[in-house]
């Protein structure tokens, strides 16, 4: 989907909620995620703000044979060429909550995607992932949940090398 945005007008031509956004480093677009309300997902999309277009990077698509819930928070690297996001995906159970989610890497031309972190859904999540300056690393937080659903027992922030896997916590968990 490309959206054109005309000089008359003052903001993005959506009429789905948007959320999250976040700057390119070269300042000339931004990180968004789009919720379609009717199928009840989050996408996340580029907007150029010199030609006021807009392309889906990653579509979320609650009927695929992994089900997508949602793909938010998105970052830019620091080169621009990669974006890390939260993704929520797989068979929704009774409580409305997917199997499985975490963090992933996208390389913006060509669309390869990588899992950084996995886990079950209502139990651990990692969320807002934000890019080292050399783009080796990315910090997050991650919440934890003594019962599926239940409230969130603990959150603390995590480092993770992209190259090792190797993890950092940061801060106790609180």
């Amino acid at each position: 989907h490309v959206h054109r945005v005309t000089a008359r007008q003052s903001r993005v031509p959506w009429t789905e909620p948007l959320d999250e956004a976040d700057w390119a480093r070269d300042g000339r677009s931004i990180l968004l995620a789009r919720e379609r309300v009717a199928e009840g997902v989050l996408d996340i999309l580029e907007f150029d703000l010199a030609s006021g277009t807009s392309r889906e990077l990653v579509h979320c698509d609650p009927k695929a044979a992994i089900p997508c819930a949602q793909t938010n928070e998105a970052s830019y690297s620091a080169d621009g060429r990669r974006i890390a996001y939260f993704f929520a995906e797989g068979a929704v159970d009774g409580q409305g909550i997917p199997a499985d989610c975490g963090l992933r890497i996208m390389t913006i031309e060509g669309g390869a995607i990588e899992d950084v972190t996995r886990h079950p859904c209502g139990l651990v999540e990692d969320r807002h992932p934000r890019w080292s300056p050399d783009g080796t690393r990315l910090a997050f937080y991650r919440t934890q949940q003594e019962v599926k659903g239940g409230p969130v027992t603990g959150s603390a922030l995590f480092i993770r090398d992209l190259a090792t896997g190797a993890e950092l916590q940061l801060t106790a968990w609180d």
